[in-house]
């Protein structure tokens, strides 16, 4: 009981936490060069920089896929295609991988095809353009079911995206849907003026993903871990037994 009276916060101030988090990038399994280089030429290309996730969250992907034994990839939201190269790495070693990554914007698209196009690695990345609930229709007349869903796309979206990965059963028995953004900035759980994030945008996205978490609580086909890593991330699987 002790153990609740403290925050899980470790670090004193945002100097320390950068430092901390570069500490762990490179304590970390390595993230190969081609896709670092790739995140630097995105940065270049694109403005949307809070799109991309940061490194150690590629890593943290690339070491679960490991963990649990992924073969199949679900991506909604793929950008510049920076998580789908992790993705690919992770995978590379298995003869039956294969990657699904879903967006709707086409200036990334050109520039993650691009990526992937001189990459042994990332041939086995098919990226689906347009509206990702049509996508999701589509891989569901294919019967594709994933081991590992990772969504990152419009956060207003989140909730219908699960109830139809869930309703189309899309998500393989042993698979785990994996949330990004899902404390926003730490806006779900503190809107207060102590939170110096909460502006008019933010605050509403904070209200999104707070409606989003307690969806995901409220459904008694999946259990749900929110973990205060990154921007706040959920590991959903189906209910077990």
């Amino acid at each position: 009981m002790i153990g609740d009276l403290y925050p899980s916060t470790l670090f004193p101030n945002g100097q320390v936490e950068q430092a901390v988090d570069k500490y762990c990038e490179q304590q970390s399994l390595p993230v190969p060069s081609y896709i670092t280089e790739h995140k630097l030429r995105s940065l270049e290309d694109l403005k949307d920089h809070d799109y991309m996730v940061p490194t150690l969250e590629i890593q943290f992907l690339m070491f679960l896929v490991g963990i649990l034994d992924v073969e199949t990839v679900l991506e909604i939201g793929c950008f510049t295609g920076y998580s789908a190269l992790g993705f690919a790495e992770a995978l590379k070693n298995k003869p039956n991988a294969k990657i699904t990554t879903l967006e709707i914007d086409p200036k990334p698209i050109l520039i993650a095809r691009k990526a992937f196009k001189g990459q042994p690695e990332a041939q086995i990345i098919e990226i689906l353009g347009g509206d990702a609930t049509a996508s999701l229709n589509l891989l569901h007349g294919q019967s594709r079911s994933f081991d590992l869903i990772f969504l990152d796309a419009n956060k207003e979206g989140y909730a219908d995206y699960f109830n139809k990965i869930l309703d189309l059963q899309m998500l393989s028995p042993r698979g785990v849907l994996v949330v990004d953004n899902v404390l926003w900035r730490g806006l779900v759980a503190d809107r207060t003026p102590a939170n110096p994030q909460g502006n008019e945008i933010s605050l509403a996205k904070a209200e999104v993903m707070d409606s989003f978490n307690k969806l995901v609580k409220a459904d008694d086909r999946v259990e749900q871990l929110v973990l205060p890593l990154f921007d706040g991330l959920s590991l959903i699987r189906l209910k077990q037994g």
